[in-house]
C-alpha cells in the first residue's frame, strides 16, 4: 500500500501482517531476528532484549499481554532504556496497563523506520517518557472493536465500549499526548486505519524527542 498523505490517510487494517509498498523496508527491531510473517505479527506478542539499553515488543497485544510484560519488566528491572514496537494492535486494556508501567518505568517508546505501531499500539507508544517515529512508520488508529458478547445487551456493549474510551482519553492526558488522537480513531471505522503523518505524529505529542540512551544498569547476581 501506498504511504499516506495529508488528506488522502484510511487505510485497510490490517491485523496479521504488515503494510508494504514501494520504497518501503523492514524494520530492525533489537534482538529479534526471526522473520516478520502472519505468524509473528498475529501472534501474542513476544518481548526481546537487544544490546546497549535496547529491547523490541513485536506482535498481537493479546488478553494477558500486560501481565507477561510486568513479569519481563521485573526480569529487566531498570536495563530498559528504548522499547522498540511493531505491533498490529490488540487488547486496548492491556495496552493501557502496559503504557502506564512503562512510563512507571521511566522507558523510552520507539515506532522505528518502517515499522507498523496500530490499533491499540499508539496507546503503548504513548507511555514513553520519550516517544519516537521513524522514516516511513505507520502509526495508526481507529475505533475500538470487540467480539458480540455472547451474554448481555446492545446498551451495556455500548456503555463498555463508552468506559474504555474515556479510559484511553484519559491515558493519553496522562501522558501528555492530545487527545485529538483519539477524535481520529473514534471516526474511523474499525476495519480501516487512520494512518497519522509524520507532521501530525509530532503536532500530537505521540513522538516529542528523544534522549541519548544509557547503558543498561545490570542487576547485581546473587552469589551462590
Amino acid at each position: 500500500m501506498r504511504l499516506p498523505q495529508p488528506g488522502d490517510q484510511t487505510r485497510t487494517y490490517l491485523p496479521k501482517t504488515m503494510p508494504v509498498g514501494p520504497n518501503r523496508g523492514k524494520p530492525v527491531l533489537p534482538g529479534f531476528t526471526a522473520p516478520l510473517d502472519s505468524t509473528v505479527m498475529s501472534g501474542a506478542m513476544q518481548f526481546n532484549e537487544g544490546s546497549d539499553g535496547k529491547f523490541s515488543a513485536v506482535g498481537t497485544i493479546t488478553p494477558g499481554t500486560a501481565a507477561r510484560m510486568r513479569e519481563f519488566l521485573e526480569d529487566h528491572h531498570k536495563q530498559i532504556a528504548e522499547l522498540h514496537l511493531h505491533s498490529p494492535g490488540g487488547s486496548v486494556s492491556d495496552a493501557l496497563e502496559m503504557a502506564r508501567m512503562i512510563r512507571a518505568e521511566g522507558i523510552s517508546t520507539v515506532v522505528p523506520a518502517n515499522g507498523y505501531c496500530a490499533s491499540s499500539c499508539p496507546l503503548v507508544l504513548s507511555g514513553g517518557l520519550y516517544r519516537t517515529s521513524g522514516k516511513n512508520a505507520w502509526v495508526g488508529v481507529h475505533q475500538i472493536y470487540a467480539p458480540a458478547p455472547s451474554v448481555g445487551t446492545l446498551q451495556r456493549g455500548m456503555a463498555d465500549a463508552q468506559t474504555i474510551s474515556a479510559l484511553c482519553q484519559n491515558l493519553l492526558v496522562d501522558m501528555d499526548v492530545d487527545p485529538q488522537v483519539w477524535i481520529l480513531a473514534m471516526q474511523t471505522p474499525s476495519a480501516s486505519l487512520y494512518v497519522l503523518t509524520p507532521d501530525q505524529i509530532r503536532r500530537f505529542e505521540l513522538a516529542n524527542g528523544r534522549r541519548p540512551v544509557t547503558a543498561p544498569v545490570l542487576r547485581p547476581v546473587a552469589e551462590s
